[in-house]
């Protein structure tokens, strides 16, 4: 099983505030899960989701 953080550990990991991580929560433009009223982040969804986020400059550099 993949590890969990916090609301407080996902916003440390990905360097913005909680309040902005409740935002994207809140928008469901972030995977999380819900346990009763605890929000949770699976490391691994988290990673993915940052991959899929990510801009590779392509091209012949010109």
């Amino acid at each position: 099983m993949q590890s969990l953080l916090s609301i407080s550990e996902t916003a440390k990991f990905l360097n913005i505030s909680t309040s902005s991580l409740y935002r994207l929560t809140s928008r469901k433009q972030i995977p999380y899960i819900k346990i009763g009223a605890r929000v949770v982040f699976k490391v691994g969804a988290i990673e993915s989701w940052l991959e899929e986020r990510s801009i590779n400059p392509g091209g012949d550099g010109v």
